[in-house]
């Protein structure tokens, strides 16, 4: 499936969001376009509740039937507004990385 994207406003960031037609969901045909749609629905509350904390994602890049892992770290193609802080490095036996943050709804969409 060839990538296809479209440029959107979400709060204060203009965002491009790509497969929005990619099913997620595929016993319920829910596609990437009604997560995110979900997802800013609910922004409001859910902020409440990750506001300033550092993330671990669950991804899922063929929906939740195909493979799956955890991403902790800011992936090198964030881009500049998404908030990190370093994690990890407490007891100096390595470097850390850089956990992502979300206090705003842009974040949230992005994440």
């Amino acid at each position: 499936m060839a990538k296809r994207s479209q440029w959107t406003q979400v709060g204060k960031r203009k965002l491009e969001l790509s497969n929005l037609e990619k099913v997620l969901f595929p016993q319920d045909g829910i596609t990437k376009a009604e997560v995110i749609e979900y997802y800013l629905k609910i922004a409001p509350t859910l902020l409440q509740h990750v506001k300033g904390r550092a993330l671990t994602l669950i991804r899922f890049p063929d929906g939740v039937g195909g493979e799956n892992f955890y991403q902790k770290n800011r992936p090198e193609w964030a881009p500049d507004w998404i908030e990190f802080v370093t994690l990890g490095k407490e007891k100096g036996l390595h470097p850390g990385y850089g956990a992502c943050i979300v206090s705003v709804v842009g974040q949230l969409s992005f994440a």
